[in-house]
């Protein structure tokens, strides 16, 4: 049976982290945002926006939404009096503060997840599988670094975080890690990172700020694992532990087969042979699994326990997860992988859909949206627009040879740098291009029949994964139509 939401800081342990003081009654809170279109009922809310006015209509609607108490500088102009406030200096300060005194109270093991690519998936997988063995908080991300350690439970067996990428040493110092795993450097991710360099050097900056006890978890396949084992050598860490299909690492896939909606996999981890399904597709997150597997058992946790977990992963919307979505006659099904697009993201997803088995008469469609990055290249400033406008055509140009080396039917490209895919496809794959997502939402919508399987890839086109599938509050224009036509 579900009990009430534990608190998280009551309003005395928040004003001593603070250095602030409680207003209004007393107050508990059980979470914490700094976004008001974040707000659930019982959060202490922190405003982070440096506009007074904007924040004081922000901590109305926040406390409108059922917010617990609201973090303020000082009590804003009409605020009823008894409106439960911490008042303190800064509320940025009060968050990082809230964030180290969440550190220091709990005696939760964390692990952090660093890499170029698949953080996120890695990071909520390496949860699930360790919730069975103690109360285990996962980090979102929302609000940065202090904030999301804020949200970590005083009684929280095991805590799971990503790497922030912007700044990883400084995560790391924050989050004192006992274990980090980074998944890899290359290729890097375009947008994040500027080379494999550089994304070895931000796993590398995680492992120097662990203690002598901690443990890393490194890919021993990956182009920048000598760089990772030297950093994880020169940081003095007791435990060094690698995954791949190389002979000689720790974890090691000895068997794999890839289905549309899942993988199963024969491996071996420290020594012990284990079977699991995995129930998110695409060789890529086969290997973040072995990292998985990897961390759980150094951390204590008995590898038959953790692959059930893995088996009943579901995939967030925006990466990966799949929806049956009705029309007139027949259905068609989407996936979501609207959460971000590079170009090692964008191929992976391909491939899943590709293995992906289309129902009578349907087809296999991807939408394709603009990749993000290109504009941190290791070039003089003079040359950088000419530079990023001949990498994005050739990111996205490549994806041609991808695509044409598949079973997928039609392509509906959405941006101006889209583009330069389109005109390199053949003419039996194009479907439409347009520069905007509700541009092509028509052209995808009339071009939709029974059995279709639909790839949605790339952030640009987030709009329109929610109009074919209704959950945006209006079908795409000429949906409707096209449901009622169909076969």
């Amino acid at each position: 049976m579900t009990g009430a939401p534990a608190i998280l800081w009551s309003c005395d342990d928040a004003a001593a982290a603070t250095n602030g003081r409680a207003l209004g009654p007393d107050w508990n809170a059980t979470g914490l945002a700094t976004d008001p279109s974040s707000v659930r009922p019982g959060d202490l809310f922190a405003p982070l926006d440096p506009n007074d006015a904007r924040n004081a209509a922000d901590m109305t609607r926040a406390l409108a939404a059922g917010a617990a108490a609201a973090i303020v500088p000082r009590r804003p102009a009409g605020v009823p009096p008894g409106t439960p406030l911490l008042l303190v200096e800064d509320v940025a300060a009060a968050v990082e503060d809230l964030g180290r005194v969440a550190r220091l109270r709990t005696g939760a093991r964390i692990a952090v997840v660093a890499g170029a690519l698949g953080r996120t998936g890695a990071k909520d997988a390496l949860a699930a599988c360790l919730a069975p063995f103690a109360r285990t908080h996962a980090g979102d991300g929302r609000g940065g670094p202090f904030a999301d350690l804020a949200r970590l439970p005083a009684a929280a067996g095991f805590a799971v975080f990503e790497a922030d990428p912007a700044d990883p040493q400084r995560a790391g110092r924050l989050l004192q890690p006992d274990l980090a795993v980074v998944l890899n450097a290359d290729p890097p991710r375009p947008g994040l990172f500027a080379s494999a360099e550089a994304a070895a050097n931000a796993g590398a900056a995680v492992l120097a700020t662990m203690s002598a006890k901690g443990t890393a978890v490194l890919n021993r396949d990956d182009g920048q694992f000598p760089r990772l084992l030297a950093a994880a050598r020169t940081a003095g860490l007791a435990r060094v532990l690698t995954f791949g299909v190389r002979d000689g690492a720790d974890a090691r896939v000895l068997d794999c087969a890839l289905h549309a909606t899942c993988s199963t996999v024969a491996a071996t981890v420290l020594g012990e042979r284990i079977q699991y399904c995995l129930s998110v597709p695409g060789r890529h997150h086969v290997a973040n699994s072995l990292a998985v597997l990897l961390a759980v058992r150094a951390l204590g946790g008995e590898l038959g326990t953790a692959a059930r977990a893995l088996a009943a992963l579901t995939p967030a919307a925006g990466r990966g997860l799949r929806r049956r979505v009705a029309l007139a006659r027949g259905s068609f099904t989407l996936i979501d992988e609207s959460g971000h697009a590079s170009p090692a993201s964008v191929e992976a997803a391909l491939r899943v859909l590709d293995a992906s088995m289309p129902g009578a008469g349907g087809r296999r469609i991807a939408v394709l949206a603009d990749m993000a990055g290109f504009d941190d290249l290791p070039i003089p400033a003079q040359a950088q627009a000419q530079a990023q406008a001949q990498a994005q055509a050739q990111a996205h140009g490549a994806l041609a040879a991808v695509l044409r080396a598949t079973g997928i039917d039609l392509v509906f490209c959405c941006g101006p740098n889209m583009r330069h895919l389109f005109e390199k496809l053949p003419a039996g794959q194009r479907g439409a291009h347009a520069d905007t997502a509700a541009a092509l939402a028509g052209p995808v919508a009339d071009a939709l029949r029974a059995g279709d399987v639909v790839l949605v890839k790339g952030p640009a086109a987030a709009s329109l994964a929610e109009r074919l599938d209704g959950t945006a509050g209006a079908p795409a224009p000429g949906f409707a139509a096209t449901a009622a036509r169909v076969r």
